[in-house]
């Protein structure tokens, strides 16, 4: 049959529905009829995606990965962030995939094993435990690198498998995943005292937590990782499937060597400090930053400032420090955390630079609607920009559209932060559009709707658009040098770009895909964040490696 998505009360009838069964276990397993297919529970989802009825249970996660991964693979640009339709999918494949033992269902206490609720933030948050989203994502990602993932029953949780899904940007890493299951399992089973031992996975979490300051951790393959973990997981990579096996007398020295090469790169001045600055400076400032420290754990909290922005920073004696970053109107921009005040001044500095960048920017947005009849004066909108003097108090209330443009970033914000780990959190704005930094000065992504259709130039219906920007005094040259493999890369793509240069004095080019839409059907507004969502991850997957190439 076709494939549907539940609405929004589909999604509180079916969470309803497992809640009963929690109560009663030997009570009706199967699903409601009208939840699958009445109209008010569920919707036709708009493509060609079929699935069939099995007669037989999913005995593990290969088997579902098996058999999603050929009917799924001309939909994924669009179908991975559309929780709608994993939480109808879920009901369809229930009887299939939950747990009886001695006739009675054993039921997870989370909904999101089955369904995704996007008004749920905590649930929305597990989106990673979804049964048959997981295992079809583990099967297309990772394949047989992740037997012992695949080869467990579907809604099977354990340490490892809690550890690898409770991470997107773990789960994604080609190298990490394949790390953890190597060094801990012997592909059918965990090592004994995998967990509190010395170099077990807990130790290993924290190691990569460090190394992700000097490394790529989640570009890196898990024979480089090995490579660079410290001496106690020796014994933990001594005949681990890592392809180099255990580690010679040469990897050891090489080992040594990317440790001192680490401790010297810590010590270096990043790329966001003043590059006028010579090495004697920077390691001033340092200091100052490190009593700074001292003084902020003695006291409990203190504050940072750049450029008009302040970090209120909060820290216990031995913790992270926490800050949220305001600017001079007390509005919040962002939550800045880091283990150090060094780390701390960089991310607020890159924190800040780039949502300066986003106010200064207009990326396509239309002339303003008309808001007042005819031959009545316009209201010049209000700047955004921090003003030193201006107080919270003395905003004007947001217009209805701005509210909209709220509205919609907050929801987007949630499933981006649940779903699609490598996108730098934004503070939602009530505007038509919100930018995201794709590794280089330049260029960068960006996720649009706009109740003004440029397409059509009108305001009767509305658009969403993912962009890449390309900008800056080479912002021509580069295009033109992406656009030279245009074919290439709407292949890997799947679908077809728009390539948008205008005349020199226009430094901006734009790269992009839209769609028209209706964004005041509240309603449709989880399938419109889950297109953006795919669309997004599409763009940085296939244009980040030829960007860093350029």
């Amino acid at each position: 049959m076709r494939a549907r998505e539940l609405t929004s009360r589909g999604i509180a009838r079916a969470r309803q529905f497992l809640s009963e069964l929690r109560e009663d276990p030997n009570g009706r397993r199967s699903p409601p009829r009208d939840l699958l297919h009445g109209s008010e529970n569920s919707r036709p989802i708009g493509s060609d995606l079929s699935v069939d009825f099995r007669w037989h249970p999913f005995a593990s996660r290969r088997e579902i990965g098996e058999y999603l991964a050929p009917r799924l693979r001309p939909f994924r640009a669009w179908i991975g962030g559309r929780t709608s339709f994993w939480s109808w999918l879920g009901m369809y494949y229930f009887e299939e995939t939950v747990r009886i033992v001695d006739g009675a269902v054993q039921l997870s206490p989370l909904d999101e094993m089955f369904v995704l609720d996007p008004l749920d933030e905590q649930n929305l948050r597990g989106i990673h435990r979804h049964c048959l989203r997981s295992a079809w994502q583990v099967c297309e990602i990772h394949g047989e690198k992740a037997a012992f993932l695949l080869d467990q029953p579907p809604t099977a949780r354990g340490d490892i498998a809690d550890r690898i899904f409770q991470s997107q940007r773990i789960f994604n890493s080609v190298g990490i995943v394949p790390l953890i299951l190597g060094l801990y399992t012997d592909g059918k089973h965990p090592k004994r005292g995998f967990q509190g031992r010395p170099g077990g996975l807990r130790h290993l979490l924290r190691v990569l937590d460090q190394l992700e300051r000097t490394h790529d951790i989640y570009g890196m393959s898990p024979e480089a990782l090995v490579r660079v973990l410290p001496r106690e997981f020796d014994p933990w990579a001594d005949g681990a499937p890592l392809r180099g096996d255990a580690l010679s007398a040469d990897d050891s020295e090489k080992r040594g060597d990317v440790r001192a090469s680490a401790r010297v790169h810590d010590r270096k001045r990043s790329p966001e400090d003043d590059g006028s600055a010579d090495s004697g400076e920077q390691d001033t400032r340092d200091l100052k930053l490190q009593r700074w420290e001292q003084k902020v754990r003695r006291n409990g909290r203190g504050t940072m400032r750049y450029k008009g922005f302040q970090a209120n920073v909060r820290i216990e004696a031995t913790g992270p420090l926490h800050g949220n970053v305001v600017n001079a109107d007390g509005r919040q921009i962002a939550l800045v955390t880091a283990d150090t005040a060094v780390e701390f001044k960089r991310r607020m500095k890159r924190t800040v630079d780039e949502f300066i960048q986003d106010e200064n920017e207009i990326s396509n947005v239309p002339p303003a609607a008309p808001t007042q009849p005819p031959g009545k004066e316009q209201r010049k909108p209000a700047s955004r920009r921090p003003q030193p003097t201006a107080s919270r108090e003395r905003e004007p209330p947001l217009t209805e559209s701005q509210q909209l443009y709220l509205d919609f970033w907050s929801a987007f914000q949630r499933l981006a932060e649940a779903t699609a780990d490598g996108l730098q959190p934004r503070p939602p704005q009530p505007t038509p559009y919100t930018g995201y930094p794709i590794g280089r000065s330049g260029f960068k992504l960006v996720a649009v709707a706009s109740l003004w259709d440029s397409k059509h130039r009108t305001y009767d219906s509305n658009e969403v658009r993912v962009e890449l920007a390309v900008e800056g005094r080479d912002g021509h040259r580069n295009f033109d040098i992406l656009k030279k493999h245009r074919d290439d890369i709407e292949g890997e793509l799947g679908f077809r770009l728009v390539w948008s240069k205008k005349e020199p004095a226009v430094k901006r080019c734009r790269i992009y895909v839209r769609r028209t839409v209706d964004l005041n059907d509240r309603g449709a507004w989880p399938g419109y964040h889950a297109w953006l969502l795919a669309h997004l991850r599409a763009l940085d997957r296939v244009f980040r490696p030829r960007i860093e190439g350029l």
